[in-house]
């Protein structure tokens, strides 16, 4: 995988964690403090999962609850789109891999992608 096909999936992560247009737009362009803080939160949060190798049942898990909500917006014919309240996510403990998949790639070290699995053989010589 390369490091743009994991930024596109950080950010496909991203969305579906329930952030309203406005607020996605302004994570991906604002460059305030707390911007930048709420994407190292989003990072690190992104690196653990992947490392634990459950990013995609997480994903599933927040499509699934994206449609049920819009299941229920459209049970009490809600014509406007409010923004979602999201309530507080725990900290995740910060552990060496999200660290270093959170530095940006020329602050990475040569080599694969932190937390990556090596390849194993599958037929010896």
């Amino acid at each position: 995988m390369t490091w743009n096909e994991v930024e596109d999936l950080f950010w496909r992560y991203v969305q579906r964690k329930g952030y309203s247009d406005q607020e996605y737009k302004e994570l991906r362009e604002d460059r305030t403090l707390s911007a930048i803080l709420d994407m190292r939160e989003l990072r690190i949060e992104f690196a653990q999962l992947v490392s634990k190798r459950k990013l995609r049942p997480k994903m599933d898990e927040l499509k699934q609850e994206a449609r049920a909500k819009a299941r229920e917006e459209r049970g009490r014919g809600a014509t406007t789109s409010a923004s979602v309240p999201r309530t507080p996510a725990k900290k995740p403990r910060t552990t060496y891999e999200a660290v270093a998949a959170s530095r940006p790639i020329s602050q990475q070290p040569s080599g694969s992608l932190p937390g990556a699995a090596q390849r194993v053989p599958t037929s010896y010589p």
